[in-house]
């Protein structure tokens, strides 16, 4: 079993492959090697035909096994990036044209174009 977003040799040869969001279709964040912070990366569009969000295929397999509440631990996907790039710390202090927030109990990502 795999998750590709592309057709490629490991799925070729998988006997399940679950099809992945790439980074333009899910609110994610990033970093580089060398880079002390994390940047947001918004959702630009909808995932492609079956494809998921890594979030939502593993939280859809936790819970099936009976441990959702674990793994998401009350949080959705926007809801980690949001406390991911919100916390401030040598590792993890926002930079870049992003930024988080949370207005009306629903979390956002924006970002300066």
């Amino acid at each position: 079993m795999v998750h590709e977003a592309w057709w490629n040799t490991t799925a070729k040869f998988a006997g399940i492959v679950l099809p992945v969001a790439t980074s333009p279709e899910r609110d994610d964040f990033t970093a580089g090697f060398s880079d002390p912070h994390l940047v947001a990366m918004p959702k630009v569009r909808e995932p492609a035909g079956e494809s998921r969000t890594d979030h939502h295929i593993f939280t859809a397999l936790a819970s099936q096994l009976g441990y959702e509440c674990e793994f998401t631990q009350s949080h959705s996907e926007i809801d980690w990036s949001v406390t991911c790039t919100s916390r401030r710390g040598p590792t993890s202090a926002p930079t870049g044209p992003c930024r988080a927030s949370t207005t009306s109990g629903e979390a956002r990502l924006s970002c300066r174009r």
